[in-house]
């Protein structure tokens, strides 16, 4: 998410163990998304707006007909209801890395299969 740049260098281990299932290209979220190959990432080289919207993931997600979805972020930010009640109509499989020891549970939460700190708390 496009306020977690400072976490981007500790983020890159759990991005590259889901490379072999994700491959090169991963997805950056602001108040938009971009994608970028993790190679480029890993050199801390990405595209934000520097906000957070997970309304553009949703979109995203939903427009892509994703079956599952990794998010890594502090959950800080507004999601529309009506994005987050399609998702959980087409049983996307959704899991969030918090990057933040007390993260803000909704409203990621309310589509959350499971949930896992990237950092040990």
């Amino acid at each position: 998410s496009g306020s977690q740049g400072h976490v981007i260098p500790h983020t890159i281990p759990v991005v590259s163990k889901l490379k072999k299932l994700i491959g090169n290209v991963v997805f950056c979220f602001s108040t938009y998304v971009s994608d970028t190959n993790i190679n480029v990432l890993k050199t801390g080289s990405y595209d934000t707006s520097g906000g957070t919207d997970f309304n553009p993931v949703l979109e995203h997600i939903l427009k892509n007909r994703y079956k599952q979805a990794v998010i890594l972020t502090d959950g800080e930010a507004y999601a529309d209801p009506k994005l987050l009640d399609r998702i959980k109509k087409m049983r996307v499989k959704i899991t969030v890395g918090w990057t933040c020891s007390k993260p803000s549970l909704f409203p990621l939460s309310e589509i959350a299969e499971k949930t896992f700190f990237v950092f040990d708390n």
